[in-house]
């Protein structure tokens, strides 16, 4: 599942079931779909660990035991992201993350219709988009240097009456 943060902060404890290996979730899509998707094996875990027990409420709780919004899964990711090094943190987003997982899988060769299933995309054009933006430098220089041989090459002299 490549969740929006939207779907994560509608997400309760009650829209996870334990039943099935793996575990699953009931998701809230874009215009109010509700999906049934399988969570990695990793997940499940981690989540028994966090819910702690919990049946009910908001899946994910601040430490005061309030729900947590949109604009807080920002800043633990932007404060994640510093913990770990990167270069220009106040970038890293939940969406950023969602782009980065959909257009890893696409080429890792990933089939596009699986991916758009994935990423809960209506459209296989809205997932194919993400991979087009993320390569679009790599393909912007590639066609510079493809512009420079060519430049570079010797060219015929036309010849002139004489």
């Amino acid at each position: 599942m490549g969740p929006r943060v939207s779907e994560l902060v509608s997400a309760r404890v009650e829209h996870v079931s334990f039943a099935a290996t793996p575990c699953t979730m009931q998701v809230q899509r874009k215009r109010g779909a509700w999906a049934v998707v399988p969570l990695a094996s990793a997940t499940c875990d981690r989540l028994t660990t966090y819910l702690a027990g919990r049946t009910e409420g908001p899946l994910l709780l601040d430490a005061a035991g309030e729900a947590l919004d949109r604009f807080d899964v920002v800043r633990i990711t932007q404060r994640l992201a510093r913990r770990g090094g990167l270069r220009s943190p106040d970038k890293v987003t939940p969406h950023v993350l969602r782009a980065t997982a959909i257009t890893s899988l696409l080429d890792s060769g990933a089939p596009l219709a699986e991916v758009q299933r994935w990423a809960g995309h209506a459209r296989p054009e809205t997932t194919q988009a993400y991979w087009e933006r993320s390569n679009a430098v790599e393909r912007d220089a590639a066609l510079a240097s493809r512009l420079a041989a060519m430049l570079d090459e010797p060219r015929p002299v036309c010849g002139g009456r004489g």
